[in-house]
């Protein structure tokens, strides 16, 4: 086999491959004795028909089948010969045979990058001074004291004002004020009405509500329009002021640590709160070094980004975007939302994050990191939990989906970012 590489770009190969006469004689007998053994040919027995019969019946599509073999084997041994990782094969020509030559096509390979690292041992970071401070625990002892409240009625007061907590029934009508209710079978109503609690004043309330509230003592029921921000749909509510309570907290003493968990004072709460925030802080510090250590990597180390990887990212990470719309609790797309603006928003992010992991992998490469069984299994079995499902079944699921592979890549970039860090020179 000769094989002759023209070089489009760094990730761009067209291959240029001639397969010897002996290569395609000797896989084409080996077809045709194939279909010999099992051909069925009327007025034969079974493996007793002539190669001419089988020939004349089959020859085509022996021929066609020995065509694509040896194009998917020659260009597997092109690529592991010449040490390419190829991302997509693409215009494969039509074989040009001559008798008694061989015959010869051409392919084009989308490749990753072939470079050496390079200035990535002792990268200066800045450290991060992050710590905690007295005031996140106490930040952490409100919300906790917050989370354990209890609202309470507020005697002889008829009137609201902000920060007052209010209990009010809350009623989809018409624009008539009318009730939308549902109606079943029996010609029966039911009401939409929920009862809501509504801390005036707060920086996320409506303000129609707050202004309606407001004007309402006890008792009082008033209809107010909210519209969006186009004034296109309008929605008409009912409201109805039912009490105004304060919120209560708690004591923050010994006795509430233990309410809390498993805290014999609230100096032991204070302890465990601190160590957490430590643990926080120490990861997100990590996170820092990490990314100023990668953008060093990235202009030390400046590589041609292959077009498919940049694709695959960018649909990961619009996948992302979608995925928080829907937890966030949109059930349908903005009525300006644009694909290809998106896009060009993430592009720069995903070129990126191929960027980075190309790098990575070429350090991991230059350096013999690699990745073993059992932290794959370890892995798993972190996901397994996370999932509530059996090992087994998760593993499995990854291995059907080709998940399996991704893991190994996430845990190789993160071992060759550890390394990296524990020799950078962190001042």
């Amino acid at each position: 086999m000769k094989v002759h590489i023209d070089s489009v770009s760094d990730v761009s190969k067209k291959l240029n491959i001639e397969v010897p006469e002996e290569t395609f004689q000797s896989q084409i007998q080996r077809a045709y004795s194939k279909v010999i053994r099992s051909a069925q040919i009327p007025g034969f027995r079974k493996g007793k028909a002539p190669k001419s019969v089988i020939e004349k019946k089959y020859g085509k599509a022996i021929e066609s089948e020995v065509y694509q073999d040896l194009i998917r084997d020659t260009v597997t041994q092109a690529l592991e010969e010449n040490d390419y990782h190829a991302l997509n094969i693409s215009d494969i020509s039509e074989p040009k045979r001559e008798e008694g030559k061989g015959f010869s096509y051409t392919a084009s390979v989308e490749i990753k990058p072939k470079f050496e690292p390079k200035d990535y041992i002792g990268v200066k970071v800045k450290k991060s001074e992050t710590k905690v401070e007295d005031k996140q625990v106490q930040d952490v002892l409100d919300r906790l004291l917050d989370q354990h409240s209890v609202l309470l009625p507020i005697e002889g007061k008829t009137s609201p004002e902000k920060g007052d907590h209010v209990s009010m029934m809350v009623e989809e009508v018409k624009e008539d004020g009318s009730s939308k209710c549902d109606h079943d079978h029996d010609h029966s109503h039911h009401s939409h009405a929920q009862e809501q609690i509504h801390l005036v004043g707060h920086a996320d309330a409506r303000k129609e509500v707050d202004e309606a509230i407001l004007s309402m003592s006890i008792g009082d029921t008033q209809q107010i329009t909210l519209s969006d921000e186009k004034d296109e749909n309008k929605v008409y509510a009912k409201l109805t002021l039912n009490a105004i309570k304060k919120k209560e907290l708690p004591t923050l003493d010994d006795a509430f640590a233990k309410t809390v968990g498993p805290f014999e004072s609230l100096d032991a709460l204070k302890k465990q709160i601190n160590e957490d925030l430590k643990a926080e802080v120490a990861e997100k510090n990590k996170v820092e070094h990490a990314r100023q250590l990668l953008e060093y990597l990235a202009k030390k180390n400046p590589v041609t980004l292959p077009d498919s990887l940049i694709s695959a990212e960018l649909a990961s990470l619009r996948q992302g975007v979608f995925n928080r719309m829907i937890q966030s609790g949109m059930n349908s797309l903005p009525k300006d939302f644009s694909a290809e603006k998106m896009d060009e928003e993430l592009k720069p992010e995903a070129q990126k994050r191929v960027h980075e992991e190309l790098v990575l992998e070429a350090i991991a490469k230059k350096e013999n990191i690699d990745v073993d069984a059992q932290e794959v299994a370890q892995k798993l079995e972190e996901y397994a939990g996370m999932m509530n499902k059996p090992v087994g079944e998760v593993r499995a699921e990854f291995e059907k989906s080709g998940k399996i592979q991704e893991i190994r890549y996430r845990i190789l970039n993160q071992k060759t970012l550890d390394f990296l860090l524990d020799k950078a020179n962190i001042a």
